[in-house]
């Protein structure tokens, strides 16, 4: 059951088409079979338990709080894989430079989603 500060803010019926439609772009990025069978509910736990996560056969999702407080990826490798997802999605802002700029892969979010890109077409 959605939190009142999650309803004001956010709602449930934006959360699901949101969810929706990240599903569905997914699908499509990422090639993914969708004969998945069909779940109406899944749930995602967050709290203090030993190991990383574990899922339940009644589709819940415990992960731990300890761990996602430790993880700590390179800002510019997410800010990168966030860039990938906009520049499969031909969502690549016009000011981003060219394919090949750049010295290292990290050297920019855009430089790392062309390095991303590059990866995923090996």
């Amino acid at each position: 059951m959605p939190s009142p500060p999650f309803d004001q803010e956010i709602g449930a019926e934006y959360a699901q088409q949101t969810l929706i439609a990240a599903t569905n772009f997914l699908d499509r990025l990422f090639g993914l079979n969708s004969n998945f069978a069909a779940v109406n509910k899944v749930s995602i736990t967050v709290e203090n338990i030993d190991g990383v996560a574990f899922t339940t056969s009644d589709n819940n999702i415990h992960v731990s709080a300890g761990y996602t407080e430790r993880a700590r990826p390179p800002s510019g490798l997410v800010e990168g894989m966030a860039d990938f997802v906009r520049l499969r999605a031909d969502y690549a802002a016009d000011s981003w430079g060219d394919v090949g700029e750049g010295s290292n892969w990290d050297q920019g979010y855009q430089v790392t989603a062309y390095f991303l890109d590059y990866c995923e077409n090996i």
